[in-house]
């Protein structure tokens, strides 16, 4: 029985253009290091934002240190803010819809991300984003100690709603959200093709599902309800 469905925010539910990526290839841009857009997406997409630019470096076999890593999350994060300040997040098309039917099921509406608590908070703010209407629980990556493809956000979601990860879904944008969710052991680990990652990735990632809109999920839980139901 599924109880909770734990999904990713940019690029899963939350429009945002891909703008955090943007960021980061900007921020490294202004530094000169020569790196593509689809490169930091492909390294960096569903990461906790110091661990990504540590991999985009380390792709690019740049030698950096703690400091080096520091000081470029300090720049990408202060571009970040400002860039969301002007532009206006919505939420993907059909996630509302998803939500209310979650909530008539009695299903839980979980978020987590690689953001950390501040870029959240202007998120909520912006979308907006209506906690415990809509949304249940959001847990950022500054909450754990470790990130993804770690399963801690997972596993404190749980924790915090008092449910198993085999009773929920796990759905992301990413490869990095799909690895987390085997990690958690959820009992479907999804891929949604609206962000970072295309179906190609998600599936080499071993995606349990590959969706292209979020209405597709109505049609997951119908079929798990029925297999539940043959039992």
């Amino acid at each position: 029985m599924i109880r909770c469905i734990i999904f990713d925010m940019a690029g899963t539910t939350i429009d945002e253009d891909n703008l955090v990526y943007k960021t980061m290839h900007q921020t490294l841009v202004n530094e000169e290091i020569n790196v593509s857009l689809e490169e930091v997406l492909s390294f960096a997409a569903g990461k906790e934002k110091k661990q990504a630019l540590y991999d985009v470096m380390d792709y690019l076999g740049l030698p950096c240190t703690v400091d080096d890593i520091i000081r470029l999350y300090n720049d990408f994060n202060t571009r970040l803010i400002e860039n969301y300040h002007n532009f206006q997040p919505s939420y993907c098309d059909g996630a509302k819809a998803l939500f209310q039917y979650l909530t008539e099921r009695n299903i839980k509406v979980a978020f987590n991300t690689g953001y950390g608590r501040h870029i959240v908070d202007i998120l909520i703010n912006k979308v907006p984003i209506e906690i415990d209407t809509e949304v249940d629980l959001i847990v950022c990556a500054d909450d754990v100690s470790k990130q993804r493809p770690n399963p801690d956000m997972i596993f404190l979601i749980c924790e915090q709603l008092g449910i198993a990860p085999s009773e929920t879904i796990k759905i992301g944008d990413s490869a990095v959200d799909i690895q987390e969710g085997h990690n958690a052991g959820v009992h479907l680990s999804i891929g949604i093709t609206t962000g970072a990652h295309d179906r190609s990735k998600l599936q080499e990632a071993k995606a349990d599902f590959v969706i292209d809109h979020l209405s597709e999920m109505i049609h997951i839980l119908e079929h798990e309800d029925s297999l539940d139901q043959s039992k």
